[in-house]
């Protein structure tokens, strides 16, 4: 019953509300995006660069990238809950600020995806 009163509260919200919708459209673009970008190959392509190790691209098989389209999804479920809970424990300033950050941990992730598969899609 408690959960029905604040869903009721977060519906009378517009921005909240226009925002989240906005986080979906943003989440399902991109998985499209990401999606159709993924190729299978039979070659292992690099899928990480990190400052630490021995080598510094690591490489691994094409499916490896199929993981980077459901990152929108976590994204988009996790903080979900988290901005129900926020709202209903710490009122709506809070949750709205917690929206506009999630957007933007969305469109950082979309560039950072984006130029890790497109190091992908260069020729070996």
């Amino acid at each position: 019953m408690k959960i029905k009163l604040i869903l009721t509260h977060i519906l009378k919200d517009r921005f909240l509300v226009l925002s989240w919708l906005f986080l979906v459209f943003l989440v399902l673009i991109t998985s499209i995006i990401f999606t159709l970008r993924i190729h299978p190959s039979e070659l292992t392509i690099p899928v990480r660069y990190t400052a630490f190790g021995f080598t510094f691209v690591y490489n691994d098989a094409w499916y490896y990238l199929i993981i980077f389209v459901f990152f929108g999804f976590i994204i988009l479920a996790l903080h979900s809950a988290i901005i129900i809970k926020l709202f209903s424990q710490k009122g709506v300033g809070l949750a709205r600020l917690f929206m506009v950050l999630t957007i933007l941990l969305v469109l950082i992730g979309y560039f950072l995806i984006s130029s890790i598969l497109g190091l992908a899609a260069l020729p070996q």
